[in-house]
């Protein structure tokens, strides 16, 4: 207890995740996944809205200091080769991603890329007049779905949800 304190070491910030876009941007999704090359659906590109960002705080003892951010999304019932414009989604709907269990709208990214992840997402716009409340699709009552990362989402794009569109 009479020994000197060792010397004061730096602490880092806890990690914050944050979107990189806003609420209502729609984005189209390339489908990358190593896992899925022999898929039709691989390397083709699916278009996403971004329908919600969920906050929540890094440190709960500090709630106000810094958010962790993870990217809520619906899918529009479209594949194809290349990037489209966006006024083709004018003529889309969304449709539910039912993998398992009850109908699921929309899903969530939480952003932790892990090595050899490389998603490939281009922002088409930003639509900052897009409300989710205007869309009935999104039942705010159902089960979402989480991905902590791409492949899992890749897969079941390629393995449910694409087939059936």
């Amino acid at each position: 207890l009479l020994s000197p304190l060792p010397e004061a070491k730096k602490i880092s910030k806890p990690y914050a995740r944050k979107c990189p876009w806003r609420e209502g941007s729609l984005l189209a999704y390339q489908i990358l996944s190593p896992d899925m090359k022999n898929s039709p659906y691989y390397q083709k590109y699916v278009l996403l809205r971004v329908v919600d960002i969920w906050r929540r705080p890094v440190v709960r003892l500090a709630p106000t200091a810094r958010y962790s951010e993870s990217m809520c999304i619906g899918l529009y019932g479209w594949w194809g080769d290349q990037i489209p414009d966006a006024a083709i989604v004018k003529g889309l709907k969304f449709v539910p991603m039912d993998t398992v269990g009850p109908t699921q709208m929309w899903c969530v990214f939480s952003w932790g890329l892990h090595r050899g992840e490389k998603p490939q997402i281009t922002l088409i716009e930003e639509d900052l007049a897009w409300k989710r409340e205007d869309y009935p699709f999104f039942n705010t009552d159902c089960k979402l779905c989480t991905y902590t990362d791409y492949a899992p989402f890749d897969i079941d794009l390629c393995r449910i949800i694409l087939p059936n569109l």
